[in-house]
């Protein structure tokens, strides 16, 4: 679709977070195996909530609509990061990301009902658990089994500690565009998480 944005829900890191990030692959890079590896820019570094694909634009008033009715049933959550990890396996890994620890049940309360909300707009509900995470690279689709091995025995033996927290306020609509030194990503829309009465 020509004329369509590749869109997804997330909440997005404040500055002293992307820096972090930017720290950490920088130390995660010293011992990957370098041709195996495809950095994700720091500053695209995101947690996403839900992937909408091809979107047309003419839709997105109605997502953001939908988006701002369930920002507001959320409070603001206090979230940190932990540990090191990849999906799908150590085995053969594709995608090498940081975890998320704090306000975890708000975090799965939200997505959910995020999820739930899109399924009428014609969005199809992802059947597996949510699984928060902070994407820092791709493992690349040519890297040889033995770079692939590596990475899964480095992950499996690294003792990653981070500290870093933030309070998620807002959950934004964010745009994708692919270029060549990466994906590069925009935020369409921002709708705010209810405000605490204390």
């Amino acid at each position: 679709m020509a004329d369509s944005w590749r869109l997804f829900i997330a909440f997005e890191l404040p500055e002293h977070i992307l820096e972090l990030m930017q720290a950490v692959q920088a130390d995660l890079q010293k011992v990957m195996p370098r041709s195996a590896m495809r950095w994700v820019r720091p500053e695209g570094i995101h947690l996403t909530l839900v992937f909408l694909g091809d979107v047309g634009p003419d839709r997105i008033p109605t997502l953001t609509k939908t988006m701002a009715e369930v920002a507001a049933r959320h409070h603001p959550m206090s979230l940190g990061i932990e540990g090191l990890g990849v999906f799908p396996n150590l085995r053969r890994p594709s995608v090498l990301w940081l975890g998320v620890k704090g306000d975890l049940k708000p975090l799965a309360a939200a997505q959910d009902d995020l999820a739930d909300e899109l399924v009428p707009l014609g969005f199809k509900k992802e059947t597996r658990p949510y699984r928060p995470h902070l994407t820092v690279a791709r493992i690349k689709r040519e890297a040889s089994r033995a770079d692939q091995e590596n990475v899964g025995k480095l992950v499996d033996r690294a003792n990653l500690r981070v500290d870093g927290h933030w309070q998620v306020r807002a959950m934004s609509l964010m745009r994708s565009q692919f270029e060549p030194g990466g994906s590069i990503y925009t935020q369409v829309a921002e709708l705010p998480l209810a405000q605490s009465s204390d």
